[in-house]
């Protein structure tokens, strides 16, 4: 589904843009992946316990491997639901799987957008009300997703929302990834130095980081880019 720039008159409002994405069930994921890493959990702390100790970590990671290569594949059709957002000078209208609403931007009191997996966007309004929504790259197209982000932040900037910076946009964060970085890469030193092998744990932290290097990455890349429309 492509992403859609046309005008609306909607309930005698202003004329609205609209923006056609694809967003993610999270809590239908959520419910996935709890269910299938307490189960391998299980059986690996079964197996443990009989005293299999390499199997049991062996399994535990072959299902966390497996999870991240068949996952999507599998449950992407599931998890995948279609979305219709419009927005003009002062409101943003929503028609979502089991969700429509009108939110006018002054009642918006903060809003947040995360790169990382894809494209997440918080918002907080001022009764306390909180709308969260994810676009996981695993599971479905997220750009779409992300130039609909993009044109609410332009939007929202004129408001009174605060803007909330994302892990990735705070500063101490990237001492906290490179300082991690090091840490990794001495702990790959001495494994090769003193034991003449690399644990499969220090493969799993690489990995990981650099999933966080990767969202790290991709905000800056964003951040520059929106600076570059401005200028």
């Amino acid at each position: 589904m492509s992403t859609r720039n046309n005008t609306w008159q909607i309930s005698g409002q202003k004329s609205m843009t609209e923006y056609s994405f694809e967003y993610t069930n999270s809590r239908l994921v959520a419910k996935f992946l709890l269910v299938t890493y307490s189960v391998a959990l299980l059986l690996a702390i079964w197996l443990f316990c009989y005293g299999f100790f390499l199997t049991a970590i062996w399994i535990f990671m072959s299902v966390a491997i497996l999870i991240l290569i068949l996952g999507p594949r599998l449950f992407r059709r599931y998890v995948k639901l279609n979305g219709i957002a419009f927005i003009n000078d002062n409101s943003l209208k929503l028609i979502l799987n089991n969700f429509d609403a009108i939110i006018q931007f002054d009642n918006i009191k903060s809003y947040q957008v995360v790169i990382f997996i894809g494209v997440a966007l918080k918002l907080q309004l001022k009764d306390g009300r909180k709308l969260n929504l994810v676009a996981n790259s695993n599971f479905c197209n997220s750009e779409q997703f992300g130039f609909f982000c993009d044109e609410l932040e332009q939007a929202l900037e004129l408001s009174q929302a605060t803007k909330e910076k994302s892990f990735f946009e705070k500063r101490g964060n990237f001492y906290f990834l490179v300082t991690m970085t090091l840490l990794i890469v001495a702990a790959v030193i001495f494994a090769v130095v003193v034991s003449k092998r690399t644990p499969s744990a220090i493969f799993m932290s690489a990995f990981a980081l650099a999933t966080l290097w990767g969202g790290y990455y991709n905000t800056m890349k964003r951040n520059r880019r929106k600076v570059n429309q401005k200028d």
